[in-house]
């Protein structure tokens, strides 16, 4: 699986946008920056978010916000609201590789809570590989281990 992230042909951008925060006063006040509201429904397990930021001059701006993915499940056979599946802390200037829960499918993403920030630009790259599971093969090998090792203990 690691090859596989590494292949830069098994990544395709699935999302980019830049927002800049509107000045409020001549003396440099600002409205919040809105929230990202990413306009995809991704089924990909494999994502990878990247922030990019001009900080101003004599501030520590690190962090980037909250990235929310939230999914629809069904309510007694009707379309309930949206639950969030999982939450990813963002820092500025920064990728982040995400990994999303076996059980998510057709989810949606939100980056908010940096509300101070001036500017700032989200990039949602997505990973189009095969995503294979090693675990029914890693238990056969560790079943395979016991059986030697009791073996080895029963001639003792």
């Amino acid at each position: 699986m690691a090859g596989e992230l590494n292949n830069s042909q098994n990544w395709s951008l699935a999302y980019q946008e830049y927002k800049e925060a509107v000045q409020a006063t001549p003396l440099g006040g600002y409205y919040p920056l809105p929230a990202f509201e990413v306009p995809i429904t991704f089924s990909s397990k494999i994502l990878i978010a990247k922030t990019v930021s001009t900080i101003p001059a004599g501030k520590q701006w690190k962090w980037a916000g909250n990235l929310r993915a939230s999914q629809a499940f069904p309510n007694a056979g009707v379309n309930g609201q949206k639950s969030e599946i999982a939450t990813f802390s963002l820092f500025l200037n920064r990728s982040k590789l995400l990994i999303l829960p076996t059980f998510a499918s057709n989810y949606e993403l939100v980056l908010s809570d940096a509300y101070w920030l001036r500017n700032l630009q989200l990039t949602i790259y997505e990973f189009t590989g095969q995503i294979t599971d090693n675990l029914t093969e890693l238990v056969e090998s560790v079943k395979d281990d016991v059986l030697r090792v009791e073996s080895k203990i029963d001639a003792l």
